[in-house]
């Protein structure tokens, strides 16, 4: 379970592409890895359809990290987007990228990944 908080694109963007790498290489030891991204915070913004909750300048690495949604929904990965998080970014359900489910309360969420035996890495 990745606990995704971070709020800057470039940095975002890195933490995704290292999420894939992780992905990649436990597939090539031969691992069937079953990986859920949690999005909370500020992160909720890159994770949209619009790009009305970031800056301009931030938009070619919103659409890069929607591109890497894609892959991560291709592998199988869960995304999913806390609803309190949303609302508080004033983000209404609707607007959130179409792998993305957004669930009630991201901790609530979490804490069930770790009893069935997921680890909690946590992306600052």
């Amino acid at each position: 379970y990745f606990d995704i908080t971070v709020a800057e694109s470039a940095k975002l963007l890195t933490q995704l592409q290292i999420i894939e790498t992780t992905y990649s290489q436990l597939v090539a030891s031969g691992y069937t890895p079953r990986f859920v991204i949690g999005i909370r915070g500020k992160a909720s913004n890159f994770f949209t359809k619009k790009d009305d909750y970031v800056l301009d300048k931030d938009i070619p690495l919103k659409k890069q990290i929607a591109s890497r949604v894609e892959q991560f929904n291709a592998h199988g990965f869960r995304i999913e987007e806390c609803r309190f998080a949303a609302d508080m970014q004033e983000i209404p359900v609707t607007d959130f990228l179409s792998q993305v489910v957004v669930v009630d309360n991201g901790y609530i969420s979490m804490i069930s990944y770790q009893s069935h035996g997921y680890s909690l890495v946590p992306i600052y």
